[in-house]
């Protein structure tokens, strides 16, 4: 029982390590310089 925890909470880490990685090809389609921009240009909601 011990082992499959560990196994379950091991597979879970990775999963939201790899899910909260910042996407590399998002980054260089959307520089952040882009998005504060559009941000600034759009204005509050």
């Amino acid at each position: 029982m011990k082992t499959a925890l560990s196994l379950l909470t091991a597979a879970l880490l990775a999963v939201l390590h790899s899910a909260s990685a910042e996407n590399p090809l998002e980054s260089e389609l959307f520089p952040p310089d882009f998005l504060l921009n559009q941000r600034e240009t759009l204005g509050p909601k």
